[in-house]
Parts: structure tokens; C-alpha cells; sequence
């Protein structure tokens, strides 16, 4: 399990890009890594900020905090590199 999430870390990190189509249609979501910290737990969380794009209008927003884990599962798709 540690060496699955110290793994998740090395790909995850600050300067990194993410993708994922929003829920609704016509939304594309763009989260910026800013950084990975752990927390007094020990536990990895992604501090960063996303981007909402839609045809016509583009919201940005943040910071925001996922666990590590979490981000994983929902930014799939990485954006360069």
C-alpha cells in the first residue's frame, strides 16, 4: 500500500495537469497541481486549482484539497508531458 502511494506521488506533482469532462455536457474541468502534502496524519493530499471551460465561458477557481487518492480517481488525464 506505501509503495503504491509514494508511487502516485512521484506522477502527481506541483506544476502538473489534469483533465476530466464535467458532469454536465460541454464542461471540460482543467485542475492545476500546486502542490502534494502530507497532512499531520500522514496522509497525501493535492493542493490545487481548477479551471471549468464551457463554448463560451471559462471559470477559475481555487485552491482547493483532495486527498491524493481521491484526485487520482477523478483527474484521470493528464494534460503535456
Amino acid at each position: 500500500m506505501w509503495f503504491r502511494r509514494s508511487e502516485a506521488a512521484s506522477t502527481i506533482e506541483a506544476g502538473s495537469v489534469f483533465r476530466r469532462d464535467g458532469e454536465e455536457r460541454n464542461l471540460v474541468e482543467t485542475a492545476s497541481v500546486l502542490k502534494v502534502k502530507a497532512d499531520s496524519f500522514g496522509i497525501p493530499h493535492v493542493h490545487y486549482n481548477i479551471c471549468y471551460q464551457r463554448p463560451h465561458e471559462t471559470i477559475a477557481d481555487g485552491p482547493r484539497i483532495l486527498s491524493l487518492e481521491t484526485f487520482r480517481k477523478r483527474y484521470r488525464q493528464r494534460v503535456g508531458h
